[in-house]
């Protein structure tokens, strides 16, 4: 069932009472408010699954606010963890024993468990990601020590990029051919995170499992860098250089030389298009200089970037 609901065409009344029951129905027995500021109430939610034990929930609109408490607990939760994306406005979110003002991008993860509350003011949206514990194979307790030290863990940035990733190809990802293999892949992250908050043995088993992950998203997010290199990679992730290459190659089938270039010149190539000088995009995409840039482009696409442009 991809779109749940939308308000467009309800009356205020219809739309008021649209929306919080069936935000008790996808959340569990939740309790559930929405921003009355005069102006209409609107909301647009979506649902969007990843094969088994794994969706994706969306809503955006009027602002509003949840909680579960103690009140609820009694009645049985879901035994469920998710991941969200705050998207537009801003809102804070309670639990695991603390409180997190949250921005546009902004990563939060919530145990379904527990005592939880969220709160966005104004009008705006959460993206989110839901995992069944059966299918995490994490307990409730590694859950909630990896929700007190949340700010801390070291695949914070990485579940950030990835879940954002997800939530925001949820539709696509879910109507195709690999919507379980986004799914398992969403799992192993959630996972990992869990297990790096933990001591000893599952820690190291997260880290190492999401080496080359890490590694990956170090290297796109400074693609652009003159001097990014082997050595520095490897520094950043304290790990040789030789088992970078030993790594790298193992899980890409290609050396980390090449994939730098290509994704470089992929990169450049695409601007091209938009009319950028391409001395201005040698400098920017890391080549020493444009002769440098055009000889490896032509090498890649057969042709010299001033020809690419000019093709129809």
């Amino acid at each position: 069932m991809p779109i749940v609901l939308s308000t467009q065409g309800l009356a205020e009344r219809e739309s008021l009472e649209a929306v919080v029951s069936t935000m008790e129905i996808s959340c569990g027995r939740v309790d559930v408010a929405l921003e009355r500021t005069g102006a209409p109430v609107r909301a647009h939610l979506e649902f969007w699954p990843l094969g088994a034990g794994v969706h994706t929930f969306s809503f955006h609109g009027t602002g509003m606010r949840m909680a579960q408490t103690a009140r609820h607990l009694r009645y049985g939760t879901p035994e469920q963890l998710s991941f969200a994306v705050q998207d537009i406005a801003p809102g804070v979110t309670r639990g695991f024993g603390d409180e997190r003002a949250l921005g546009h991008g902004d990563l939060m993860m919530t145990d379904l468990t527990g005592e939880y509350e969220y709160h966005r003011p104004a009008e705006g949206g959460t993206r989110s990601v839901g995992f069944d514990l059966d299918t995490l194979g994490v307990t409730v307790g590694q859950i909630r020590l990896a929700g007190r030290t949340f700010a801390a863990n070291p695949l914070l940035g990485l579940a950030r990029q990835h879940f954002t990733y997800v939530l925001e190809n949820a539709e696509a990802l879910s109507m195709s051919a690999g919507a379980a293999a986004a799914g398992a892949a969403a799992v192993d992250l959630a996972r990992a995170f869990v297990l790096a908050a933990q001591e000893g043995a599952a820690r190291r088993e997260a880290m190492h499992e999401t080496l080359l992950s890490r590694i990956t998203a170090y290297l796109r997010a400074h693609l652009t860098d003159a001097d990014l290199s082997p050595a520095r990679v490897a520094a950043h992730h304290n790990i040789s250089v030789r088992h970078l290459h030993a790594l790298w190659s193992a899980g890409t089938g290609s050396t980390l030389e090449q994939w730098i270039m290509m994704e470089r010149l992929t990169g450049a190539r695409a601007q091209l298009a938009a009319g950028r000088p391409i001395t201005a995009l040698a400098h920017e995409w890391g080549f020493a200089d444009a002769s440098h840039f055009s000889r490896r482009f032509r090498q890649a696409f057969g042709v010299a970037p001033r020809d690419w442009r000019a093709e129809p």
